[in-house]
């Protein structure tokens, strides 16, 4: 039986799409592009770039419906005031306690170490590496 039912490319668009923001982007957005692209460079996930510039429009798009204020784009330094709040919430919030910038550095030592244990061969690679992202691996930072 065949698991992988698309080739390479299929999963490899699916990863980038995936992809296109780091998991740690609700920590700090500064920068965030970059640390995505850190994280596909990492895989060896590579997709046009008109995919993933779609691909953060419709997520963006899904997460600001539900904002507050949509002129503030729902930018925040998070490392710099922790706090937790929720869109319909009424001056509740919860403080979070220190964070640091290396997050990223802390994502990408866990996809290296996890994907030592990934298929080697495509398209199966791409296809558990889409699978791991979506389900392991956030509950892998957790």
């Amino acid at each position: 039986m065949n698991v992988c039912k698309h080739d390479e490319k299929y999963w490899q668009e699916k990863l980038a799409a995936f992809l296109h923001d780091p998991p740690d982007k609700a920590l700090s957005i500064y920068d965030h592009l970059s640390r995505a692209k850190e994280i596909r460079d990492e895989i060896y996930v590579t997709a046009d770039q008109v995919l993933v510039d779609k691909a953060d429009q419709v997520a963006s798009g899904l997460d600001r419906t539900f904002l507050p204020d949509s002129k503030e784009s729902g930018f925040i330094d998070f490392i710099k005031y922790p706090i937790i709040t929720h869109p319909t919430g009424l001056n509740s919030k919860f403080t979070v306690g220190h964070l640091s910038r290396s997050s990223s550095d802390d994502v990408l030592r866990v996809v290296r170490t996890d994907s030592e244990y990934l298929p080697k061969k495509q398209p199966l690679r791409s296809f558990a590496l889409f699978h791991y992202f979506r389900h392991v691996f956030p509950c892998r930072l957790a």
